[in-house]
């Protein structure tokens, strides 16, 4: 999350996959994941990231408020209403 936020994006992701390769179903990292990849233009991975983290209830809101912002992005209004 440290380097999400110096915008270090490269970095952060190359540490995010080492975290998520220990523990796919970490919610923290996958979140991060999320969010790194959304930055970097990767909508498909983004989205990937934030359903794993949507899962766990901690993270849930947080997560389904990014799959809404990434349908808006896609103009997909449906989903969006539904996240």
């Amino acid at each position: 999350m440290l380097n999400y936020r110096k915008a270090d994006s490269e970095k952060g992701l190359d540490l995010v996959a080492k975290s998520l390769s220990i523990n796919a179903y970490d919610a923290e990292a996958n979140f991060v994941y999320g969010l790194i990849n959304k930055r970097l233009g990767n909508l498909l991975d983004a989205r990937d990231g934030f359903s794993v983290a949507s899962l766990t209830p901690s993270y849930r809101t947080v997560a389904h408020i990014e799959l809404a912002k990434l349908a808006l992005l896609e103009g997909n209004l449906g989903e969006a209403e539904y996240y």
